[in-house]
């Protein structure tokens, strides 16, 4: 990830506020991070978050004692007995699945963790054909369809009830930057676009969301009941 990202406050509220509605009391992050996502849902009674990084769980914890950290692989046999089993009303996956080998296992898992009418919120890169030398330096396997995600996500145990494309201008941009030949993603440039991107683009992208969601977009939302 890009450290800009870490820096792009009107992104990372526009997913909040998309997934705000469906977000419960007991909430389980997958993808510890940056920690982006913890301080934009205070509302809830119980926050857990999971990672495969032992350093970045250990850097959550310390900074927020009130949380429940835990170092573990969403796609592993033993994550239900790691994370709990029909415990929790809300499962955050933001920008984590596409890095999972087995991600079925890992949806499996993830709605195995919710209570009955809880909500899984998945948010992923879109369109296949917009792989390109940033997905490779982020360690994206993938990127996704609609129609195949909402199948997979129905075969793992989830209802879905919500899901569309995301971030139109986002896409574009990720369409002229996918054979760039950067060296990393701490690019100078790159982290420039992303700053700009954040300040100047985010509100028109969200005016023409409406527009091309069903079609097209950086990204994926996906929201599924249990």
């Amino acid at each position: 990830m890009s450290p800009a990202v870490a820096e792009a406050h009107n992104y990372t509220a526009w997913i909040v506020d998309t997934f705000r509605p469906f977000v419960g009391q007991d909430l389980l992050e997958i993808g510890t991070g940056f920690g982006n996502y913890r301080r934009h849902f205070p509302q809830t009674r119980t926050y857990t978050s999971v990672d495969i990084d032992a350093v970045a769980v250990a850097a959550a914890s310390a900074a927020d004692p009130s949380g429940r950290y835990l170092c573990a692989d969403v796609s592993a046999p033993e994550f239900d007995a790691i994370a709990g089993h029909d415990k929790y009303d809300t499962v955050l996956c933001a920008n984590v699945l596409e890095h999972i080998p087995d991600h079925r296992s890992a949806l499996t898992n993830m709605v195995a963790a919710l209570t009955d009418g809880g909500h899984l919120l998945l948010f992923v890169p879109a369109h296949q054909a917009l792989f390109g030398t940033m997905d490779t330096l982020a360690g994206h396997l993938r990127r996704y369809s609609l129609r195949p995600l909402a199948e997979l996500v129905t075969e793992c145990g989830g209802r879905v009830i919500h899901a569309r494309y995301f971030n139109p201008i986002g896409g574009v941009g990720w369409w002229v930057n996918r054979t760039r030949p950067y060296a990393s993603l701490d690019d100078a440039g790159l982290n420039r676009q992303i700053r700009l991107f954040d300040r100047y683009a985010i509100p028109l992208s969200r005016a023409l969301d409406p527009l091309t969601r069903g079609f097209f977009g950086q990204s994926l939302v996906l929201v599924a009941r249990k």
